[in-house]
């Protein structure tokens, strides 16, 4: 199981390897399955399974043009022993700012708010960020826009495992997805935390 880390460097590591190996998504109606949790995928064409493992699930699609990158992704953590929600709410935000790479991002926008999820205990997680530093297919040498919406939660089945479930976006300025939020909380709002 992971150590505790942020959407940040899930998605670093997903553009780093590419979209190798991908199957593409043929019904949006069904659900995805893995042990401790299901989803059903966005509900649009051209997605495909980038990486299913024990440990989550990514989910990628690619932008309008060759360098943008879409991804909607669930990924389980070990969390150290936590006795509130503020406490992981404290261990969240710990991990984020940690796993920022130097020099590569610099934060637009960034908010963490505790919130109960189907009476799971969550992180809502959104931010904006300008990447200076984007493995691309192009040689445009423009910085990128990374946005992320989504949820970090303590499983509701193993309080020792986290969850961060959400959807990301990688795009050039200007390019942005003015459906972008509805397009996130419809993924997140069909996660669900299951039984192992």
């Amino acid at each position: 199981m992971h150590k505790v880390f942020s959407a940040f460097f899930c998605i670093i590591v997903l553009i780093i390897t590419g979209c190798a190996g991908t199957t593409p998504i043929t019904n949006y109606s069904e659900r995805i399955k893995g042990p401790g949790y299901s989803a059903l995928p966005p509900q649009e064409e051209g997605w495909s399974i980038w990486r299913k493992a024990r440990g989550g699930l990514i989910l990628g699609k690619e932008g309008r043009n060759i360098d943008e990158t879409i991804i909607a992704m669930i990924i389980m953590f070990q969390l150290p022993e936590v006795s509130s929600d503020e406490e992981f709410l404290d261990v969240i935000e710990r991990a984020q700012s940690q796993d920022l790479p130097t020099g590569r991002y610099k934060v637009l926008t960034s908010s963490n708010e505790l919130m109960k999820k189907r009476q799971w205990s969550c992180v809502e997680s959104s931010y904006e960020a300008e990447d200076h530093g984007a493995r691309k297919k192009s040689k445009n040498t423009a910085h990128m826009i990374q946005q992320f919406y989504g949820f970090y939660c303590r499983h509701p089945y193993d309080k020792e495992i986290g969850v961060n479930f959400g959807y990301s976006h990688r795009y050039y300025q200007g390019n942005q997805d003015q459906q972008f939020f509805d397009k996130a909380k419809h993924f997140a709002d069909n996660v669900v935390l299951e039984d192992f």
